[in-house]
């Protein structure tokens, strides 16, 4: 019998410390990341200070879509996006992780910041290990 803790339960530290995210496998592509929101507060402070300047766009709905994005991926990067393995450049070269490469390779490839940052929302994806049960 499943109840509510098991069904909706996340595992605090692994919402802090992130999950890995596998979109690879030949050779191994993976990324950590932290919960967006959840007990990852990092992520609701730094978003609510990068977007404190865009207040009164934010309440006009007059905020450019491409501001509102590229606060988007540095907050993902800096608070969600933990570090990598196997990434590597157009020229096949490893990249390693830092914020500045992650922001870089998230504004290149879009999708996959698009990919990740949903990967970041999803509970299943921080669930307590109790909850095991609510995936089915």
């Amino acid at each position: 019998m499943q109840d509510l803790y098991q069904m909706f339960g996340a595992d605090v530290q692994k919402e802090k410390t992130g999950t890995e995210i596998i979109v690879g496998n030949d050779p191994k592509i993976s990324f950590t990341v932290a919960r967006a929101g959840g007990d990852n507060k990092r992520y609701n402070e730094l978003l609510t200070k990068l977007l404190a300047p865009y207040r009164r766009q934010l309440d006009l709905g007059t905020l450019s879509e491409s501001v509102s994005k590229k606060i988007m991926i540095e907050v993902f990067c800096r608070t969600c996006l933990i570090g990598w393995i196997g990434v590597k450049n157009k020229e096949a070269v490893d990249v390693p992780y830092n914020v500045d490469s992650a922001m870089a390779l998230m504004e290149e490839l879009p999708d996959l910041y698009n990919y990740l940052w949903g990967e970041a929302q999803k509970l299943s994806n921080y669930r307590d290990e109790t909850g095991e049960l609510a995936k089915n």
